[in-house]
């Protein structure tokens, strides 16, 4: 859900941050999203109030009547009837993410989703939690943080900072008084033409002419994003794809209510925006109490929503801490850091401006996974050998774990999980040749896996049934010239099930070139995937290499380590892994890779079977006697119950039997005594 309030979360969300596809700068064609949260998640995009985007109302002055509370029954409203449309994702685990002023928006549905289930006393929507990114909590906090932030960060004058905290202490976000607006007006002069939701990265200067009027409605939380880390100018290029008619005729958007030029926000909803609650923390305290699982992210570049801001609003809850403020890695690196609280987990990514994903996509996947699987933010959990930066594997000692082990199916339910390791390495060619395999072994057997193996795997063991996974990354040249790179995948045995020779894929590899690969295992599809290329390019799009495999199936309920290790038997060749990461994910079983279309479905349902005359006399006969079998026991019930309640008569012992008593009435005349009479009186 996206912010403004009036935004599209087709505009930003899925055009230019978490979505499968992105807009090319020619506005007519797109280019696949690495990072796309898609991987991990089928995911709904909910262009909210009625006004915003492509989503309309038949009574065109319910555009002026917009607010929180009506936004938020809407919602409710649109996800009842969704999952009526689509019955397939009601068990499914259902969880909420926004940035910006969805801080309102994502809270708010939460609420009323968890009223709703009350209520009804049924789990119409599976609602497991929520996640908000650089978002509008809490008014006093969030602009007592941006006024430091903007301080702090030398962006405005001491006495612009004064006059901020004097004439907008306790003002509302969204209706400001007059001088507070004015105040605002001089900040927004003093911080130049910068980029204000991203503050080190260069503004879309195809935009200028707009971004003075654009900026200065500081009211418009989210409202603008003119930059970006490789294209500043996404915005605009999401204005001309969505206005083409022919990308709104796939779209299905209906001619008789579509706007007459499409934006990515609308001024209408923005300018006429009712109620809007100076905090809801008060609705945050109400979640934790329910148990829902919600995380808070805030990228540390953003002056609108800064990280301050964040940080006095979650202190504001006076929430316990779980487990202290610490650095959290993504491949070895520090991706931004990280506290957990009784209730509420925070992450500050790294670099990242207003939009995380947009800026930082790579961390900002990270983070998504870690939220879905219910984990910390990584760590470094590598095996460090002599206190380096990197881990040298040689030799008897060329391995490293992962310290923790894992189970791929968990609790009688058999929820699956699936897994994605990324990893820095190199491998030398003083002896000619390398290899480095990942390996994934049973819990108890990972140290006899070691000894007495052909490339770090151990198929020469007679065990019965035992099971190993692999991917094996072997390179060949002649001390330090151009290498060839052949990948496998191995499944019990020395004999790979798959190989590809990605030499076209890593031309000109030198001596010692550092490589990154991506391992990942999707518990929905049973399918493992890798993917290589130089260390610090971005992770490629479609894997080099794939094997469909139900690895649920190989170790069921086992336990299993995961690992790194080298060639044995040859002490000369070395290996060094610079960075490693390990997220697992946890999925039910019943969850679809991707949306199922409705239309596939109407056309692939089977005709109900005619059934045959006789099976249908048989079908009413079978009837009949079960019928009169049930009619001739409840006969038998209601008489033995009259026989025992209904037909009582009095009976008296034998001893005591009734006599006739003569009796006879007589005339009795009372006195009363006169003293008593007048005491009564």
């Amino acid at each position: 859900m996206r912010a403004g309030p009036g935004c599209s979360s087709i505009a930003y969300g899925q055009s230019e941050e978490i979505g499968p596809f992105h807009i090319n700068s020619d506005g007519k064609t797109l280019h696949p999203n690495p990072y796309a949260w898609n991987r991990d998640a089928n995911l709904l995009f909910l262009d909210t109030p009625v006004g915003v985007g492509f989503s309309y109302s038949i009574n065109g002055s319910d555009l002026l009547n917009n607010g929180d509370k009506r936004t938020a029954e809407d919602n409710l409203s649109f996800l009842l009837k969704w999952f009526e449309r689509f019955p397939q994702y009601r068990r499914s685990d259902f969880l909420i993410s926004g940035e910006s002023y969805a801080g309102h928006y994502v809270p708010q549905l939460s609420q009323v989703i968890v009223k709703y289930n009350s209520a009804t006393k049924e789990n119409a929507i599976n609602l497991k939690g929520f996640m908000v990114g650089n978002a509008l909590t809490d008014d006093y906090n969030d602009q007592l943080g941006m006024f430091e932030f903007m301080w702090s960060s030398g962006l405005i004058s001491d006495q612009t900072y004064k006059l901020l905290n004097q004439l907008c202490d306790f003002q509302s976000v969204e209706h400001p008084s007059n001088s507070c607006e004015k105040i605002w007006d001089i900040a927004y002069d003093e911080l130049g033409n910068i980029d204000p939701y991203s503050l080190y990265t260069p503004p879309c200067h195809g935009n200028v002419s707009q971004l003075s009027g654009l900026v200065r409605r500081k009211n418009k939380i989210g409202r603008r994003r003119l930059s970006a880390q490789y294209d500043p100018c996404t915005e605009s290029h999401s204005t001309a794809y969505f206005n083409r008619p022919e990308v709104q005729t796939v779209l299905h958007v209906d001619l008789d209510h579509k706007p007459a030029a499409w934006e990515t926000c609308s001024d209408v909803v923005n300018t006429n925006w009712n109620d809007s609650p100076i905090s809801v923390l008060d609705i945050y305290q109400e979640l934790i109490d329910v148990g829902l699982k919600i995380w808070v992210f805030s990228g540390n570049t953003d002056t609108v929503i800064p990280v301050t801001s964040t940080r006095y609003s979650i202190n504001a809850l006076k929430l316990p801490t779980v487990s202290p403020w610490r650095a959290w890695y993504d491949d070895g690196e520090v991706g931004g850091w990280t506290q957990e609280y009784s209730g509420l987990t925070f992450v500050v990514v790294r670099g990242a401006g207003h939009e995380v994903p947009l800026h930082k996509p790579k961390l900002a996947l990270t983070m998504f996974q870690a939220f879905l699987a219910g984990t910390s933010m990584p760590n470094l959990d590598l095996l460090i050998i002599n206190e380096g930066a990197e881990v040298l594997l040689s030799g008897n000692d060329g391995r490293v774990m992962y310290k923790k082990p894992i189970k791929l199916v968990h609790g009688v339910t058999r929820e699956l999980v699936s897994f994605s390791t990324y990893v820095g390495f190199s491998m030398s060619l003083d002896s000619g040749k390398g290899s480095l395999a990942f390996v994934m072994v049973p819990s108890g057997v990972e140290g006899e896996v070691f000894r007495n193996s052909s490339y770090g795997f151990s198929f020469g063991l007679k065990q019965k049934d035992f099971k190993i996974v692999g991917v094996q990354f072997g390179v060949e040249g002649s001390n330090g010239s151009s290498g060839s790179c052949v990948v496998s995948i191995n499944v019990g045995s020395s004999v790979p099930v798959k190989t590809i020779n990605a030499s076209s894929v890593i031309m000109g590899l030198k001596g010692e070139g550092k490589l990154h690969a991506w391992i990942d295992y999707e518990a929905s599809s049973k399918r493992l995937e890798v993917r290589l290329n130089h260390y610090g390019q971005s992770r490629p799009s479609d894997p080099l290499l794939w094997h469909s495999i139900d690895l649920s199936n190989v170790w069921g309920t086992e336990e299993m380590f995961a690992g790194f290790s080298t060639l044995k038997g040859n002490t000369s060749q070395a290996s060094f892994l610079y960075s490693w990461s390990f997220i697992v994910r946890h999925f039910p079983h019943w969850m679809h890779s991707e949306p199922l279309d409705p239309k596939d479905l109407s056309k692939n349902a089977e005709t109900p079977a005619v059934k045959s005359r006789s099976d249908c006399l048989l079908r009413v006969l079978a009837a009949m006697i079960f019928g009169a079998g049930c009619g001739a026991l409840t006969a038998f019930i209601v008489l033995y119950l009259w026989t025992i309640f209904g037909n009582k008569r009095p009976v008296v012992p034998e001893e005591y039997a009734m006599q006739p008593v003569d009796f006879e009435y007589k005339k009795v005349d009372i006195v009363v005594d006169k003293t008593i009479k007048d005491a009564k009186e």
